[in-house]
């Protein structure tokens, strides 16, 4: 498949917020079953809660997996949409170093466990492979579609006091975020952006904003025939009320990264004073490509911040939750899109939350919709993500 769709369940003053938090790398594996497989089904999409991976087709659940799930080590979707991996938490554990990966084919049904201490990010590169990091800056590669065990190799990118960790991956690139120094990230997060080829050949991306925090990522081959593209989400946030977040697109082959008009959202830009005191933000909750079309759900307000410790901060709404379709580089309203979109598949079912419905630190509701009849899939989703 060659759409990649993730998004997270981050719970936020506006409601639901996107996080891309890929994390996982292998060592040593075993196998629970042959990994032959045949064309991918249909509407695939993953879930995760705090004790359980759930691998869907439209409405109906392929694969349940129950263990202790690390949240933010996110899912992994191959680029061929066989395979999904998450990082899987020891009963025992003890330290973080403690970890496994674990690997289900969606057509087989199969899981393959492997060891992945200190893993950090994973991301594919080329069909049916994936590349991870551990915590130490070790970078290893392997095979879903074989047998071969995971390799360690080598790569061109530099020592990091942050990172690396993977965000996203596309057949020709991986997407890495990190940060070569503190000075680099004064706001704690990584905040470089590197591309890293299937030969583990990098390069960085010089087109970042400085001091933006890349919350998220997601990567298409789109079908208009103007190449493969990553969408990437920066966030500037001085609190909880005031926060600007952007996309832009990312051309893998060239490193040219292009920010995208949110105008019609919000007019004003990150800081701007709408009125003294008063500051414009925006918030990209999700997005995700469907038939090389980017769309995203947005929110807009305004934040005014209090005069004294104990006044409250005044947030008024400029663009309520919504979702939009990028038309040459400009935001528009999508038509038709159900509210709390955050998956649209190419089958017709579209994954979504109640906006309504903030959640707990447990996850929140999880919905699936197909020929307008709705599935509650889960109470507590922490992350979902499409191939």
């Amino acid at each position: 498949m060659a759409d990649q769709r993730n998004v997270g369940a981050k719970l936020s003053a506006v409601g639901v917020a996107a996080a891309l938090a890929i994390s996982l790398v292998a060592c040593t594996s075993s196998q629970d079953g042959a990994d032959n497989v045949a064309a991918p089904l249909p509407d695939l999409y993953a879930y995760m809660t705090t004790d359980a991976l759930v691998i869907m087709s439209g409405t109906s659940e392929l694969v349940r997996k129950i263990g202790t799930f690390a949240p933010n080590g996110g899912l992994a979707w191959t680029a061929d949409g066989r395979h999904v991996a998450v990082i899987a938490i020891e009963d025992d554990q003890t330290v973080p170093t403690d970890r496994n990966l674990v690997a289900v084919n969606v057509e087989s049904q199969q899981a393959r466990t492997f060891r992945c201490p200190a893993c950090l990010g994973v991301a594919p590169v080329g069909e049916g492979k994936l590349v991870a990091f551990t915590g130490t800056g070790e970078l290893w590669r392997f095979d879903l579609a074989s047998d071969d065990v995971p390799v360690r190799a080598q790569s061109d990118l530099p020592s990091m006091d942050v990172g690396p960790e993977a965000m996203a991956g596309l057949p020709d690139a991986a997407l890495l975020r990190g940060a070569v120094s503190m000075a680099a990230a004064p706001r704690g997060s990584a905040s470089q952006v590197f591309l890293l080829s299937p030969d583990g050949a990098v390069r960085q991306v010089d087109d970042v904003l400085e001091n933006a925090i890349v919350d998220e990522a997601v990567g298409t081959v789109r079908n208009s025939g103007d190449g493969s593209a990553f969408a990437v989400q920066l966030r500037l946030s001085g609190n909880w009320c005031i926060v600007y977040e952007y996309i832009y697109l990312l051309n893998p082959q060239t490193g040219a990264m292009t920010k995208t008009d949110t105008s019609e959202i919000m007019p004003h830009d990150v800081e701007d004073e709408v009125t003294p005191g008063e500051y414009a933000s925006l918030a990209v909750q999700s997005m995700w490509w469907a038939q090389g079309e980017l769309y995203a759900t947005f929110a807009a307000w305004t934040c005014t911040e209090p005069e004294t410790f104990e006044d409250d901060y005044e947030l008024k709404y400029v663009t309520e939750s919504s979702v939009w379709r990028l038309d040459n580089g400009r935001w528009q309203p999508a038509p038709e899109k159900l509210p709390g979109t955050l998956i649209e598949l190419d089958g017709g079912t579209t994954v979504l939350i109640d906006l309504d419905d903030q959640g707990t630190e447990e996850g929140r509701p999880l919905y699936a919709e197909a020929s307008g009849t709705r599935t509650t899939l889960t109470e507590t989703m922490l992350v979902v993500s499409a191939p």
